[in-house]
This record gives C-alpha cells, structure tokens and sequence, in this order.
C-alpha cells in the first residue's frame, strides 16, 4: 500500500551524502501525498528518519556551500597585482571563518596557492614601497640641488626644500645623505644671514588719537605710543608721523599712508 510505499523510499535513502538530495525529495514529497489515514500507518521511526536525513543532507550541503565558496574565492585571484589586496583578503577571511574540520576538507593545493598569493602580494607591496619611498627621497635631494647659491631670491627654493624633508617619514631621515643635509641646513643659515644684513633700520610709528595697533599675541597697544617694528598686525587710523618709510626686508611697502584707516603685516 502507499504507507509501505513511502517507508521503502525512506529506507532506500541509505547513508547521506551530497547525492542523496533527489532521494530525500521523492520520500518527503511521497509522505506529503498520503492522506491521514495512509500517514497515520507510517511509523514514527520511518518519519523521525527521514526528517533526521533531510537534517544531515542541509548540514552537509551547508558544509560543502562554505568549502566552495572559499575555494572560489581562491581561484579568482588569478594572477597576483596589487590590486588584488581585497580578493586575497576575502580568500582568507572565508577560510579562517571555516573549523578546522571543514578547512582540512579545503583543497589542499588551492590552500597552498593562497599562500604563494599572500606572499606575492607582500612582495609586490614591499617592492612599490621602495619605490616611492626612493622617489621622495629623490624630489628632497633635487629640490636641495637646485638652491644653488643663495641670494635674498632663494626663500622659496629653500622653503620648499625644508617642506619635502619635513615630509618624509622618521626612517627616511634617519638614512639621508647627511651631506647634502648639511647643505640645506647651510643655506638656511645663509640665507637668515643675508636677510639681517639687508633688514631696514627699525621704523617707528607714532599713533594719533585713534590710532591701534594688535600684538601677534593678542595685546593691545593703545593709541598714542610708539612703538618699533616687530611681529604687529595694524589697523590704524590718523597716523601722525610716519618715521624712514614702512618697508618689509625686500624693501616692499608695509603700509599705505593717507585718508581712513590703513592696514599693514610686519614680520
């Protein structure tokens, strides 16, 4: 009869494997077609198998679903760029996410094949670092170079030069050419030398009765005192006297003199 019919089914499933899907199926679907009558002949041991079967069938499916899915991964690296930081990482987060029941069932040569991945790509990166860190190197030692001999023009070259060696990382420094170093240091010296050599003679203002001036600092100077060239930001108004002209080191105009206020940086 139809009860004994889905039994045999059951018992036909055997030892589950991966293949055993089409075989659960056809049992499940032949219980699910019994009437309650017909159910009611087929033992609960038969129904507890084949739910037990259906159990270990998803769990083994599962297993094989994440063992896949890491040896996919695997594969698609290909050829290893550094571009393929992302794909490397996900192999491997996908392994170790795995027990180490289902990573020894991995295919060993494409475990192996991540590593030599792994390695690859280091080197790749090791390589690419030196490279650039050579390359930094190199803009600091050109922009050195091309100072030359230093004049009141030199400001930006040496500025620049200071700015790159700034930049570069601690070991960078620690290994460079403590020659040409020197040569930077020297015409930095140079340069602060040839700038208080060419400095005007301190110029001094005389404020009138609104006259203000801020201190880099924040303090006011009130209006009505003097004061010399320094580090002042000014906003002035009714200037008295004006002593020897405001210029900066070059000789530009710091200040414009006349009607309304007038504003000047001096350094």
């Amino acid at each position: 009869n139809a009860a004994n019919a889905v039994v045999t089914l059951i018992n036909n499933i055997g030892n589950v494997t991966l293949n055993s899907e089409s075989a659960i199926k056809a049992a499940e679907d032949a219980l699910q077609a019994l009437t309650a009558d017909q159910l009611a002949k087929v033992s609960k041991e038969a129904k507890d198998k084949l739910t037990n079967a259906r159990e270990t069938y998803n769990t083994l499916k599962s297993d094989n679903d994440d063992i896949k899915e890491v040896e996919d991964a695997i594969k698609a690296i290909g050829t290893v760029t550094l571009e393929d930081k992302d794909a490397i990482e996900n192999a491997e987060a996908l392994l170790e996410a795995l027990d180490d029941e289902l990573k020894a069932k991995v295919d060993a040569s494409l475990k192996e094949d991540l590593e030599v991945a792994r390695e690859e790509y280091n080197r790749l990166l090791k390589e690419k670092e030196d490279a650039d860190n050579a390359a930094k190197v190199n803009e600091v030692k050109e922009a050195i170079n091309a100072i030359g001999d230093v004049t009141l023009d030199s400001k930006d070259e040496i500025d620049e030069a200071t700015a790159l060696y700034n930049a570069l990382p601690k070991n960078l420094k620690d290994s460079f050419d403590a020659a040409l170093l020197k040569v930077l240091e020297d015409a930095k010296k140079k340069y602060a030398e040839l700038l208080a050599a060419n400095a005007p003679d301190s110029t001094v203002f005389e404020f009138g009765e609104n006259g203000t001036a801020e201190h880099k600092d924040g303090n006011e100077i009130n209006a009505g005192k003097t004061f010399n060239e320094g580090d002042y930001t000014l906003e002035l108004t009714n200037v008295s006297k004006v002593y020897d002209g405001a210029k900066d080191a070059k000789g530009n105009s710091a200040i414009k003199i006349g009607t309304g206020s007038a504003i000047g940086t001096f350094t």
